[in-house]
């Protein structure tokens, strides 16, 4: 809580100086006392402010370790997803690789059993 220095009675004398009633004076400054009273209690200090600072310093702290964790895991993760994607793209080019040396003798006998029966016709 704030502690505010309010003096009620330099307060009713300045009043008093400038016409006021007494009574009308010390009424005034103790309604501003419990206005400064009820209205100053629920101000935040340095202190509070200091307080909430390194608590939040702290928070930081805990989700930027939190971060870079996960962010660990996600490389991680993706590298492997990267290194399977790999794989099997090789393994794919494996198996066309060796389905076209396939189909590259399947044509050279087809195109050498085409030029044994032209040759065989006209010779």
């Amino acid at each position: 809580m704030v502690a505010v220095s309010f003096d009620t009675l330099k307060f009713t004398h300045r009043l008093e100086k400038a016409g006021l009633p007494r009574e009308q004076a010390e009424a005034q400054a103790e309604a501003l006392a419990e206005a400064f009273e009820v209205n100053l209690g629920d101000l935040v200090t340095k202190a509070d402010l200091k307080g909430y600072e390194s608590t939040i310093r702290a928070d930081l702290e805990k989700i930027e370790t939190k971060l870079i964790g996960e962010s660990i895991d996600l490389r991680k993760d993706m590298e492997l997803r990267f290194a399977q994607a790999d794989a099997k793209t090789e393994t794919r080019f494996i198996k066309i690789e060796g389905d076209l040396v396939l189909v590259k003798w399947m044509l050279g006998v087809v195109i050498g059993g085409v030029v044994a029966l032209v040759g065989k016709a006209f010779f």
